[in-house]
């Protein structure tokens, strides 16, 4: 898999469903629920103005009883960062300097000193971290580039849960850090996120490009769109699997439970949305009625 769709698969954590080319808000009601939930589709390069031009999302994420998202982002990031970085670190035997000869290794390095998310930072300085790691820290770097509104510490889903703890609503996890970091840095080994991270220094271009095609894709809510270019000519269908289809199939009895008992906001990457094995999909089969909003 190249880099860019190791990339997209990463970020987005996502065949055709008609309710869903042009939405990212649902109404999830029936099947007995005496008040209906919500579920919001986010994409975390987008700038948390946008939210601004979603009808009805303000009065959606004041009436409901709690947020349920992917992760907790309520807490201290130092504390969310310290419980994943373990994951992040490379075995001893598998660094950056034993993936890449010393001739790549220096290569490698003057490519990622221009990139550098901090000045004066080098390759070498991070040399016991897992590829995918690495490759994080300058996808940040060049969406900040890109897309000036960008601010990693102002993504919509934590501004969402934050504001749902300031109006007394309780936030929900579907999924501990360890478990996201778990699959996000050792599902694909060391060996291919390398590759990955040679590629992506060697094209910065390519990634410039390809996260605006996203960002445009999400911003126009066209999630098929979406969807074709984060999968594009990917042969990598066990890691799909377990980075979209496996995680739904966990997601949805969670979020059934919780909906039963209180009215809920969903908030969730975009592309966990459509499809076959989408939460949509999935929720409709439980005999919910879905409701595109916006």
């Amino acid at each position: 898999m190249t880099y860019l769709k190791y990339l997209a698969l990463a970020l987005i954590f996502l065949t055709s469903c008609h309710l869903c080319r042009s939405q990212v808000l649902y109404e999830i009601s029936g099947n007995g629920l005496e008040q209906p939930s919500y579920i919001f589709g986010t994409h975390h390069l987008a700038p948390k103005s946008m939210l601004d031009s979603i009808p009805h999302l303000k009065e959606i994420m004041e009436s409901r009883e709690t947020l349920i998202g992917e992760l907790d982002l309520t807490g201290s990031q130092f504390d969310l960062v310290n419980s994943m970085q373990k994951y992040m670190l490379a075995p001893a035997d598998s660094t950056l300097s034993r993936l890449y000869s010393p001739m790549e290794m220096d290569r490698l390095n003057e490519k990622f000193t221009a990139l550098a998310p901090i000045p004066g930072i080098n390759l070498y300085a991070l040399d016991n971290m897992r590829p995918m790691a690495v490759n994080n820290l300058i996808s940040v770097a060049v969406f900040q580039r890109t897309m000036p509104d960008y601010d990693p510490e102002f993504q919509i889903d934590r501004y969402l849960q934050e504001v749902a703890v300031s109006t007394g609503q309780s936030v929900l996890p579907l999924e501990t850090p360890e478990e996201q970091a778990r699959l996000l840095f050792t599902f694909q080994p060391l060996t291919v996120q390398a590759e990955s991270l040679a590629e992506m220094l060697d094209n910065p271009d390519k990634v410039t490009h390809f996260t605006e095609q996203l960002n445009s894709a999400y911003l126009q809510r066209d999630l098929q769109t979406l969807q074709e270019i984060s999968r594009q000519e990917s042969t990598e269908r066990e890691f799909v699997d377990a980075l979209i289809d496996n995680r739904n199939r966990r997601w949805a009895p969670v979020i059934i439970k919780t909906i039963k008992n209180k009215p809920a906001l969903i908030v969730c990457g975009a592309l966990h949305l459509p499809g076959d094995n989408g939460l949509l999909n999935l929720l409709t089969q439980e005999g919910y009625t879905i409701t595109p909003i916006y």
